[in-house]
């Protein structure tokens, strides 16, 4: 829900509020106008799930 902008849950609210504060519009159109932070999101969030997978199995 955060490509609509719409909280699911508390951390994406703070996150949503975090993108407001520094500016940013939340929503499709943040995809459209920040693609190259909207990659970079994605892909922090893809390397913290890869740590913690690796870090729980070890």
């Amino acid at each position: 829900m955060m490509a609509l902008g719409i909280p699911g849950d508390g951390i994406t609210a703070m996150l949503i509020a975090g993108l407001t504060i520094h500016g940013l519009q939340a929503g499709p159109l943040f995809m459209t106008e920040q693609p190259d932070l909207a990659m970079l999101i994605f892909a922090c969030v893809m390397v913290a799930a890869i740590v913690t997978y690796h870090m729980r199995s070890a």
